[in-house]
């Protein structure tokens, strides 16, 4: 966990708090030192409670262990995301390639911020793409980084359709295993509840329906009463799971239409426009199999 001990020995001096004050009978002056020496890593758990018992919250920590560069690098994801929209493959690549030329300068794993970029512009240009050893680089930076942050987080989510079924799977497992870290917060929950709705569709069109029923029993605990739009989603992705299983088709298709018109009610244009999409393949798919 980057940092952890840089910031914490710097939290402690701006409070006026002794390792001695922040050691309790769960976690000793002795694991203290050592966390503040980067010589071990604190479990999720502990770190949650040195956080609390230091008076700040996870999401100022989170952020100040990233020495604040994640303001930048949410800027270059929104820049990404406007000329993605835009279907503007010129500047998309323009961008790509004035981040790669910060690699060496920068600090902040630029080298995932220019994957996540590239993989951007290959949802609209087909020459563009990820290769085996990019994906693979993400799948084995995600695995080994015990704490998964908004950065993590993003860079998953950010990537996810590039991965076949296997990759997507094991990093859904790494991501679930990792939520008692970042559900406390409010960024980071929205963007784990999105991570795990992209995955279960994509898995749903790869058929794999026994993965996609555990990670809606894994969502449901993450989502809350008034959390309508992810639950319109994740009823658009149940009819879709039971449409592609071929049982209650009728069922099925009102849960999708459902779940689509209230995309239309609430000014949602483009997600109603993407998920239209993905049902009327589904439907076609399924006319097809009829005639089969």
């Amino acid at each position: 966990m980057e940092n952890f001990g840089k910031v914490l020995k710097r939290v402690l001096k701006a409070r006026g708090m002794s390792q001695k004050d922040l050691a309790c009978d769960k976690i000793s002056k002795q694991a203290i030192s050592l966390y503040i020496r980067g010589k071990r890593e604190p479990s999720s758990r502990t770190f949650c409670e040195l956080v609390k018992r230091v008076g700040s919250t996870l999401e100022e920590f989170y952020y100040e262990m990233n020495d604040y560069e994640l303001e930048e690098f949410n800027s270059i994801l929104e820049e990404a995301k406007r000329l993605y929209y835009e279907k503007d493959i010129l500047e998309l690549k323009r961008l790509l390639k004035e981040e790669q030329e910060r690699v060496d300068s920068c600090e902040y794993r630029q080298d995932f911020t220019c994957l996540m970029i590239k993989n951007t512009i290959s949802r609209i240009d087909a020459d563009t793409s990820l290769t085996d050893a990019e994906k693979t680089k993400i799948v084995d930076y995600l695995s080994n980084t015990t704490h998964w942050g908004y950065y993590e987080l993003s860079l998953f989510n950010n990537t996810v359709e590039s991965f076949d079924s296997s990759s997507l799977a094991i990093l859904s497992e790494e991501l679930i295993l990792r939520t008692e870290f970042y559900n406390e917060i409010p960024t980071n929950k929205s963007l784990i509840v999105q991570t795990i709705i992209n995955v279960m569709l994509i898995l749903v069109c790869h058929n794999e329906f026994d993965v996609v029923i555990k990670l809606k029993t894994e969502i449901e605990d993450l989502l809350d009463d008034d959390d309508i739009l992810f639950r319109t989603l994740l009823l658009f992705i149940m009819g879709m799971l039971e449409l592609s299983m071929g049982i209650n088709i009728d069922e099925a298709k009102k849960k999708a239409m459902d779940a689509i018109s209230v995309f239309k009610t609430v000014g949602s244009l483009r997600l109603a426009e993407n998920y239209q999409d993905s049902y009327d393949k589904a439907i076609h798919m399924l006319e097809e199999m009829e005639k089969s």
